[in-house]
């Protein structure tokens, strides 16, 4: 049939695509964990496809196994996906050890069937173990799904949290956006509606004749598609703010311990303090420096960073992403409206105002203004 010879070919390429894109990730990009963590992925993907396609297919007819689980590799994907979110959003590599619990499943898995495999001539094909295989493959594929469930919520609140901390340090975040995860997101809905279909075929499907094609080129479009944004996506690294550590004072047995002075009463209210933190807004523009965060505003105005974020949280009810673009984009608004500027281009005026994109420039002013820039300049020049 044409559309199994199609399909033979996509995943002949997926297979070689596979470990290809893993040698490039790992030798044309930085030498980090995410990195190591992605080519793993793309060579599990690999090492799927020749199992799905090819040996798998061959070892059934040989083997002979109480847990017919057609794709066992599908249990190393949920794991290393979320381990690359986790690298990504710079919550450092994990030791060995926990690394390794995240893959017990499949290693289970292996040990569970490596003495099927070894006595392979000793097993008597009627006997009782393999006469609930139905029922076993059921409750494995069950497992896998908890697994994947597990995973799913997992990778959901790290974004979360990832860009609540983002948007709480820095003023653009583009550099550190994980709209990179979607792709990531989208691979892994597809295997989780995979895990749930195959449990549902294990009772209620006996025969699948096109199941090995599908799952090969799910494995192949996953490859293609992780492989080539991987390659050409930039490296997004976060390290969330952590306060420096204060140093210990050693104190022999003879030094004599002073309490601590009383706080001092005078020191400014908060709207004080605030309204401090507004003219110097105003003053000085620090918001026109594209890399502005809230750890060196802070530094600027000679106040400690947690208590910035409380100001401007407190008085503004938003926080430091929303607050610094909030001046960019009256910024933008003052040039637009300056004759001496009318010659320049909107995206002009917006990388001169401290935006770094055109998109977070649309975005972000149309979320403040309710309009688009071009939308809010004709407004302008209709007056």
């Amino acid at each position: 049939m044409v559309f199994t010879e199609i399909a033979k070919l996509l995943i002949d390429a997926g297979l070689v695509q596979g470990f290809f894109l893993a040698f490039l990730v790992l030798y044309k990009k930085k030498n980090n964990p995410a990195n190591r963590i992605l080519a793993s992925l793309l060579i599990v993907f690999a090492v799927a496809i020749a199992h799905a396609s090819f040996a798998g297919p061959h070892l059934r007819n040989v083997i002979r196994t109480p847990l017919e689980i057609k794709e066992p590799f599908v249990m190393l994907v949920a794991p290393l996906v979320w381990m690359y979110v986790n690298s990504i959003a710079g919550k450092g590599a994990l030791s060995w050890g926990k690394g390794l619990l995240h893959f017990l499943p499949f290693v289970v898995f292996a040990l569970f069937t490596l003495p099927f495999i070894i006595h392979r001539n000793d097993f008597n094909p009627d006997h009782i173990i393999f006469h609930n295989t139905t029922l076993f493959t059921f409750i494995a594929w069950c497992f896998i799904i908890v697994q994947f469930s597990f995973y799913l919520v997992r990778i959901q609140r790290l974004v979360r949290s990832h860009s609540q901390q983002v948007a709480s340090e820095l003023s653009n975040t583009e550099a550190v956006d994980l709209q990179w995860v979607k792709v990531f997101m989208l691979i892994f809905v597809l295997f989780y509606a995979f895990v749930l279909f195959t449990t549902f075929a294990q009772i209620h499907l006996t025969k699948l004749p096109y199941f090995n094609y599908a799952v090969g080129l799910l494995y192949t479009f996953s490859a293609f598609l992780i492989g080539y944004r991987g390659l050409f996506q930039r490296d997004v690294f976060f390290v969330p703010y952590q306060p420096p550590t204060p140093l210990s004072v050693k104190t022999s047995p003879t030094t004599k311990t002073t309490a601590a002075p009383p706080p001092v009463t005078n020191t400014p209210s908060e709207k004080e303090l605030f309204a401090r933190v507004q003219e110097y807004m105003d003053k000085h523009k620090p918001y026109l420096n594209t890399d502005l965060s809230l750890t060196e505003l802070a530094r600027q105005l000679k106040l400690n960073r947690n208590q910035l974020s409380h100001l401007i949280n407190v008085n503004t009810n938003e926080n430091f992403y929303t607050f610094v673009n909030t001046y960019r984009v009256e910024e933008v608004k003052q040039l637009l409206a300056s004759p001496q500027h009318q010659h320049y281009t909107i995206l002009t005026l917006a990388y001169e105002a401290g935006f770094s994109s055109k998109s977070s420039f649309n975005r972000i002013f149309k979320n403040i203004t309710g309009s688009t820039p071009s939308e809010y300049q004709s407004s302008i020049h209709n007056k």
